[in-house]
């Protein structure tokens, strides 16, 4: 009988288990192609892209308005803006509506509620703007809870208030800040009552803001 070595001897039973399929062999590595049919990754959704609004002096175009309305005009389209911004409608409406009290305007603006009253009749004429008060039901009672603005966001706008907003309830608030004797008068005051002046209209301005745009939208 022939001696192998044992190195001799281990190679052919390597071959001897190749030719006849021994089963104790190490199986080969799993294929690295998978067998899966290949996939796509998913589509990002499309951006959201939002509305732009003409600048206050491209709305206003070429009527004719007092100083004192010019300023008013700008402070109420800025935030005529901020509200619309906030509310990212899909659209770019042709006029946006807002609850605002007006002794809140007329603090950002730098002027009286009387004078504010009066630019805003002459805004109002020009067709850049619709203003009535609005009243809340406090218990029996009916009470005024703030001013509603139409600002028109296009040249062509005809900014009207409907019946709807005059009904719907701005400020569900209201009445406990009627009966604890808050609200925006205070608000308006404790600004007022700040001893530095230099960054208060810029205060002013930003609690006009945050107001207009926290109201419950129609």
């Amino acid at each position: 009988m022939t001696t192998h070595s044992p190195r001799l001897t281990a190679t052919l039973a390597r071959l001897h288990a190749v030719i006849i399929g021994n089963p104790n062999t190490d199986p080969a590595p799993p294929s690295l192609v998978s067998s899966r049919p290949s996939e796509r990754p998913h589509a990002l959704p499309a951006p959201r892209v939002l509305p732009t609004y003409s600048d206050a002096a491209t709305v206003a175009a070429d009527r004719p308005l007092s100083r004192g309305a010019v300023e008013l005009w700008k402070l109420l389209h800025s935030l005529a803006m901020h509200v619309a911004r906030t509310r990212a409608y899909q659209v770019a409406p042709s006029s946006v509506t807002f609850h605002l009290p007006a002794v809140m305007v007329a603090a950002a603006a730098g002027k009286s509620e009387r004078h504010l009253y009066r630019l805003a009749d002459e805004l109002r004429a020009a067709g850049l703007l619709d203003e009535r008060g609005h009243v809340a039901q406090v218990g029996r009672l009916r009470r005024y809870d703030g001013t509603l603005w139409a600002v028109a966001t296009k040249p062509d706008a005809c900014p009207r208030l409907r019946w709807d907003d005059f009904r719907h309830d701005w400020r569900p608030e209201f009445a406990a800040e009627y009966h604890s004797f808050q609200g925006a008068w205070r608000e308006v005051q404790s600004v007022m009552s700040e001893p530095s002046s230099s960054e208060r209209l810029g205060r002013l301005l930003d609690l006009a803001k945050h107001w207009a745009a926290e109201t419950r939208t129609a």
